[in-house]
């Protein structure tokens, strides 16, 4: 799972220039910590290389996020419940899993596509 990345001072949405950008998800401001008593700032940063896309952007904060093949592992639960392989609460639940990554998904690349049109990233 991608580690939240620390700043000092809040961050922007989004950096970059023509070979390298970065968009930052799910800022927050953080409690002081240390003596200074100093605020400090997080968020899922997510780097990406030329050519610069949105698609590229949801597909590697999405890889970062969940692992390469954590989707693949989904599916084949979900589609494992729906053929009656698992019934009950457990199949439910990978229903509802799978529905849960689906929406987390959905959600993920709203954000990232709205940050990508704001910077005229197509």
């Amino acid at each position: 799972m991608k580690q939240r990345t620390y700043y000092s001072e809040q961050p922007s949405e989004y950096e970059g220039g023509k070979f390298r950008a970065e968009i930052r998800l799910d800022i927050k401001e953080e409690p002081p910590t240390g003596e200074e008593g100093a605020a400090q700032w997080s968020a899922l940063a997510i780097s990406i290389a030329a050519p610069i896309s949105a698609n590229l952007f949801v597909k590697t904060a999405m890889d970062e996020i969940y692992g390469n093949d954590h989707e693949a592992k989904l599916i084949n639960e979900y589609n494992a419940a729906v053929f009656g392989i698992y019934t009950g609460d457990d199949a439910q639940a990978m229903i509802d899993n799978y529905n849960d990554f689906l929406q987390t998904r959905k959600a993920l690349k709203n954000a990232i596509e709205r940050i990508c049109k704001e910077h005229d990233i197509d």
